[in-house]
């Protein structure tokens, strides 16, 4: 019998190589997940891998429905509209906080050369594996300064539909023909952050937002953000 430290590693194990097929692509939006097939995927048993659905379930990357089973998340309008209106809310939201507060100015510079570099990789890379996690981390870190756990659990969930959604779209490669171009920058975003206004820091993470987002432009208003 597996010892415990066994099981939860063979889970760890199941989850990682899981996230990592959806995320380049080679498990598709809507593909069927079944336990004896990604048990033969990832050379581990059932129990293990019904643990990694979960996970990736609570993380937004797998959907499942009783009598039916587990699959990739589909990236339907109505999927992409739902996720959308979330990071809108946590991402406001987190402006907002971050505005109010006061930051020692050695982690404004640390956090405007780590925007420098981002802006810098998408212009040459696109959204390659690389420059996410370096965009993860930015967004993760300034969301670890609300010191809410809860919201930096959803800038996780967040940025896992946005790696899903750029893997199928390729998304970052057209950034140059976005007609708010400025929003795209991370170091613009900070400038208006840093600026101490709630309500301008939540208009510039809506427009940032907005200006990445993949969902039709009619459903996007960024420009209806709340007043400070």
């Amino acid at each position: 019998m597996a010892r415990k430290g066994d099981s939860e590693s063979a889970a760890d194990l199941a989850y990682t190589m899981i996230c990592e097929r959806i995320l380049s692509g080679d498990l598709k939006p809507g593909q069927r997940l079944t336990r004896k097939d990604m048990a033969e995927l990832t050379g581990v048993s059932i129990i293990p891998v019904i643990d990694a659905l979960h996970r990736l379930e609570s993380e937004g990357l797998v959907q499942s429905l009783p009598y039916v089973g587990s699959s990739v998340i589909s990236l339907t309008a109505e999927t992409k509209r739902d996720r959308y209106a979330l990071r809108l809310a946590a991402e406001s939201q987190i402006a907002r906080m971050i505005a109010r507060g006061r930051l020692r100015e050695d982690v404004k510079y640390r956090l405007i050369e780590q925007a420098k570099t981002i802006d810098t990789q998408l212009q040459i890379n696109g959204m390659a594996k690389t420059t996410w996690e370096m965009h993860f981390d930015f967004h993760a870190g300034f969301a670890r300064l609300t010191d809410c756990p809860s919201l930096v659990d959803a800038m996780r969930r967040d940025h896992l539909f946005m790696l899903l959604e750029w893997q199928e779209l390729s998304h970052w490669q057209q950034a140059n023909d976005h007609p708010d171009t400025d929003a795209l920058s991370h170091v613009w975003l900070l400038g208006e952050i840093f600026s101490g206004d709630p309500g301008r820091s939540e208009m510039a993470a809506r427009r940032h937002i907005a200006a990445a987002a993949t969902i039709p432009k009619d459903l996007i208003d960024w420009n209806e953000g709340s007043e400070s």
